[in-house]
């Protein structure tokens, strides 16, 4: 229920480019490719991004509906993407998520990190 408030107050609430992770959506194929992505929704969120991580039961029903809905028309969520076809838990899908993003900006600076 708060995650719905959020999503139906992102404008006011200043989320920035939305995105959800969902197992049914596309992954990136490298962290090039994940590093890629995330600036380009930095670019469309005005240097913000929310992800969106389901809990035991996954994403709510009206997130997951948007998926299946052309981006132009969704009101939560501009994006979807999953980390991996496995299925992981809610903390360990988070700690892949921090890694990636912190790896992303790390090759976006140029640095060893990402070899």
């Amino acid at each position: 229920a708060a995650l719905m408030k959020l999503l139906r107050e992102r404008r006011k609430r200043r989320l920035g480019c939305v995105v959800a992770l969902d197992e049914r959506s596309t992954a990136p194929k490298s962290s090039e490719q994940f590093c890629e992505w995330v600036y380009r929704w930095l670019e469309q969120g005005g240097s913000r991004c929310t992800f969106i991580i389901g809990g035991a039961d996954g994403l709510p029903g009206e997130v997951k509906a948007e998926s299946d809905v052309a981006a132009s028309q969704r009101a939560l969520v501009n994006h979807f993407m999953s980390l991996s076809p496995l299925t992981f838990t809610h903390k360990i899908a988070r700690l892949l998520l921090v890694e990636q993003l912190y790896r992303a900006s790390e090759i976006r600076k140029g640095t060893p990190y990402n070899k």
